[in-house]
């Protein structure tokens, strides 16, 4: 089994990337989803402890066959170590970036299904395909904002991030993983990614 990281900020595109790569026939794992799967609520800022996120998620990848699109993982430098204690072999880590503004300005198009927490846009973006019905649960389509989109909570987790992101780059970088930068303000290229 094998695994490929998408890592980057806040409203970076990790889950834009990650379904156009699930659209392609990856199999791709979304932390954040993961967790709230998993009945931990997610901080408005911050981060989830470490000692109660490596082990859901490793049990959740465990559960993978073959290649497996990891989107939001590591976010800690424990977390970067404790990955290659999965028994999965780690090709690629995608960092993505894109500035400040621009993940500001996706945060205030950003709205979620109330239902499955599905993201759509206000912008036509992404809009359902079936006018008020939720692509992903079927259910009629309520939109709500997430707490951690308000501007000021995406200037802490961006500030948050970037304290420790050459951190977990370099040891992922000691242990062999190829590294792939992607400005995801120019695009999705799944030429680079894959």
């Amino acid at each position: 089994m094998s695994l490929y990281l998408l890592i980057g900020p806040p409203n970076v595109g990790k889950g834009t990337l990650a379904a156009k790569l699930r659209n392609a026939g990856y199999n791709t794992a979304t932390v954040s989803d993961i967790l709230h799967n998993s009945g931990i609520k997610l901080p408005t800022t911050g981060l989830v402890p470490d000692e109660v996120v490596v082990p859901i998620i490793k049990d959740a990848v465990k559960n993978s066959n073959g290649t497996l699109v990891l989107d939001g993982f590591p976010r800690t430098p424990n977390q970067a170590n404790a990955i290659f204690e999965f028994g999965m072999e780690v090709n690629k880590a995608v960092v993505l970036s894109v500035p400040l503004e621009v993940l500001i300005e996706r945060a205030n198009d950003r709205v979620i299904c109330k239902v499955c927490r599905e993201p759509y846009t206000i912008s036509d973006f992404k809009k359902p395909k079936v006018e008020g019905i939720c692509d992903k649960c079927g259910k009629e389509l309520v939109c709500v904002k997430r707490e951690d989109d308000k501007e000021q909570n995406v200037i802490i987790r961006y500030n948050e991030y970037n304290k420790t992101a050459d951190e977990i780059i370099g040891i992922l970088k000691s242990h062999g993983v190829n590294i792939v930068y992607l400005d995801t303000s120019k695009g999705y290229s799944l030429d680079k990614v894959l």
